[in-house]
């Protein structure tokens, strides 16, 4: 039995008012993501700016720190770069809906009317609504958790980072000038 046209009519908006809010998360999770790769990036550059860098001295048992943050900075910067790859869903076109009905009313007789042609293509967008919610619910998911693991990351080469800082200006001996 046909939901009827308003029932449906409400349905469709509220998969649409549900779709909107998962695009603007997937959105602030994307910007998390490029933020993230960003900052990685920062700190590796200064990180090969400080070993290339004639003004410092960082005493040779402190070298170690450096292929440990590279790694953990490479980490980081690999799972925004995941994070970001991962694909948005889309919503069928309506074209799509005309060809679902005509492909199931061939041969039917008597033809379909207009009415039928309505109820079928309001139960296919609540269908394809629920369907591109549902997709884009996990995908936002899996997308946040892979930031999360780009932050950890990020977040365990700032705490070696640290760990090197405090470490330095322990055995901080000035450069004669």
């Amino acid at each position: 039995m046909p939901l009827p046209s308003a029932v449906a009519a409400d349905t469709i908006a509220a998969y649409r008012r549900e779709y909107t809010e998962l695009t603007d998360n997937w959105a602030r999770i994307e910007t998390k993501a490029q933020g993230t790769a960003v900052v990685a990036g920062a700190l590796l550059s200064a990180m090969v700016a400080l070993l290339t860098s004639d003004r410092v001295r960082v005493p040779a048992n402190l070298y170690v720190f450096f292929p440990v943050i590279a790694l953990l900075l490479f980490m980081c910067t690999y799972r925004s770069w995941q994070a970001v790859r991962i694909a948005d869903t889309t919503l069928p076109s309506p074209g799509d809906l005309v060809r679902d009905f005509a492909v199931a009313a061939h041969g039917q007789s008597p033809v379909p009317t207009y009415q039928a042609f309505r109820e079928f293509a309001l139960e296919a967008q609540i269908t394809s609504w629920s369907e591109a919610c549902s997709d884009l619910h996990a995908a936002t998911i899996k997308k946040a958790e892979t930031v999360l693991a780009a932050q950890s990351w990020l977040l365990a080469a700032g705490g070696f980072a640290m760990v090197f800082v405090l470490c330095y200006s322990a055995a901080y001996v000035p450069t004669p000038q």
